[in-house]
């Protein structure tokens, strides 16, 4: 039985990856067109990924905790 957080954390991390992917195709489609502006949104972009992982763990972490 799955619980809620670890079908939570699972979300967010499949959103979190096609939110990456998604970046990085845009980044591939815009880098001839406006370099500098989809350079700032694909940081901005990873940015989220680092942040959304942190979260996730943190998640897990507490989950962890909760079980023992």
């Amino acid at each position: 039985k799955t619980s809620f957080m670890e079908s939570y954390s699972k979300i967010i991390c499949k959103s979190i990856f096609n939110q990456f992917l998604i970046a990085g195709f845009v980044y591939n489609l815009n880098k001839i067109n406006c370099k500098n502006k989809t350079r700032n949104f694909f940081e901005l972009k990873i940015k989220t990924l680092q942040m959304g992982l942190r979260l996730d763990s943190s998640i897990e972490l507490k989950h962890k905790m909760r079980l023992n």
